[in-house]
């Protein structure tokens, strides 16, 4: 019996060890087989995140690019490595004027016509005054300063209809029996946008204004006494005025421009004044020589205690500006 025990104890011992060696064969198979899952799940996760963060997107691509343009922007204005230089500029323009002109006095036509006359301004701008003199990358905004005068000519009467014919019938009185209106004009000038006087631009105006204007005084005789006074045409005040310069293409363009006017001294004082000036334009550019022409309107209103005069006149205008 005691041998029987003695032959039986190693095999015992064996089976716990084959029992041990195949425990530790599954735990090792199942340690295997979690790396593996873990592996695997990783490299699918790390791929698509890589794939999409490398994908090209009509979207993606249109969002760069617009951050790209508004950095190139932002650089531009403020980091550009070129220093600007100060470049003063001139142009000069002298127009000539074919128009219809009208005077009404209390709502009557009194004076129906043609004129002949001439529009010519200069403008000097100070371009890059301030950011070469301060060092720093400014927006483009120059300042400048504008002379200018508009000559209507004197009205040469035609007569519309009856009504028009026995107005004009009455007798006019000096200085109304020449209608005709000039006006000067001196202003500071802001201009935004543009580089240069041959860029689109925007150009706002402030200054001071003076005309002699006739036109708008009344040549009846029952109009007041004092408009009849040699140098009652005479007047002062201030204006402002705006001007739109937009180029189409390479040498070709349009040109705006709107002028209003308030006397603020009239000779004699009795009596107020206000007007109104515009011009639309169309030019093509050859170097620094700019032919133009288009239409214009000037508008003025003449108001005594009992007597209200209203003048309009409009056509045609056309010539050349140089640019310096």
């Amino acid at each position: 019996m005691a041998m029987f025990r003695q032959l039986m104890r190693p095999r015992i011992w064996m089976g716990y060890i084959l029992l041990a060696l195949l425990a530790l064969s599954i735990g090792a198979e199942i340690a295997f087989a979690g790396e593996t899952t873990t592996t695997v799940t990783t490299y699918v996760v790390s791929t698509q995140e890589e794939r999409t963060t490398t994908r090209w997107t009509l979207t993606e691509w249109l969002r760069i690019k617009e951050r790209t343009r508004l950095m190139d922007v932002w650089l531009a204005m403020f980091s550009g490595p070129k220093q600007k230089v100060f470049a003063p500029e001139l142009n000069v323009s002298v127009l000539a004027t074919q128009s219809t002109m009208q005077r009404k006095v209390d709502g009557a036509m009194t004076d129906n016509g043609t004129g002949q006359g001439t529009s010519a301004k200069a403008q000097v701008w100070l371009t890059n005054l301030i950011s070469s003199r301060v060092g720093i990358r400014m927006l483009n905004i120059d300042l400048g300063f504008e002379a200018g005068a508009h000559d209507s000519g004197v009205l040469t009467a035609k007569i519309a209809d009856d009504s028009a014919a026995a107005l004009a019938s009455v007798t006019s009185i000096e200085p109304a029996q020449t209608p005709s209106a000039r006006t000067n004009w001196y202003t500071f000038n802001m201009r935004l946008f543009g580089k240069h006087i041959q860029d689109t631009s925007l150009v706002f105006k402030y200054g001071l204004m003076q005309t002699k204007n006739s036109l708008h005084l009344s040549g009846a005789v029952t109009g007041p006494e004092l408009s009849k006074k040699p140098g009652s045409q005479t007047a002062s005040g201030s204006t402002a005025g705006a001007e739109l310069q937009i180029y189409i293409m390479r040498g070709l363009g349009l040109e705006g421009t709107a002028h209003q006017y308030r006397a603020t001294s009239v000779a004699f004082g009795d009596h107020a004044l206000k007007g109104t000036y515009g011009e639309g334009l169309a030019f093509v550019e050859i170097g620094v020589l700019r032919l133009q022409g288009g239409v214009y309107e000037e508008r003025w209103t003449g108001k005594w205690s009992d007597v209200k005069t209203s003048t309009i006149e409009h056509g045609y205008v056309g010539g050349i500006k140089i640019l310096l």
